[in-house]
């Protein structure tokens, strides 16, 4: 059985698909963000906003293809809770993914829409209150 951590098959990925490129085409975009998340639904009874951050990595492998690798961190601590103290603390982290289409590109080159489809996982790290 093969094991590749995710890491170890992000590195894998970039390598065929920069493979893949001819150099007339290659583009490479790189994301960085930060914010602030705000949990929804059950989990904001649990959670209080937290930070994040996160990176997206694009490769542009045709002329209006490209394929893109996001993940995204967010920290939440824990709820204060009616009986006193407070819930436990929650890490969020998604991995995602996708090939884009870009249906929109301004003639400059600085603006464009890229609609995209993809999968991806979604982890939680929970500590103790």
């Amino acid at each position: 059985m093969l094991s590749i951590k995710s890491g170890s098959a992000v590195a894998v990925l970039v390598a065929m698909t920069l493979a893949a490129a001819s150099p007339a085409e290659a583009q490479v975009a790189l994301e960085l963000r930060g914010g602030l998340n705000v949990p929804t639904f059950k989990i904001a009874d649990a959670a209080k906003a937290g930070p994040s951050f996160g990176a997206g990595l694009n490769f542009k492998l045709a002329d209006r293809v490209w394929l893109i690798g996001d993940a995204d961190f967010g920290f939440h601590k824990g709820a204060d809770l009616a009986a006193g103290g407070s819930g436990p603390s929650v890490d969020v982290y998604h991995y995602m993914g996708k090939l884009g289409y870009q249906v929109y590109g301004s003639s400059n080159g600085k603006v464009s829409l890229i609609l995209n489809a993809g999968a991806g996982a979604m982890t939680f790290k929970v500590d103790g209150g």
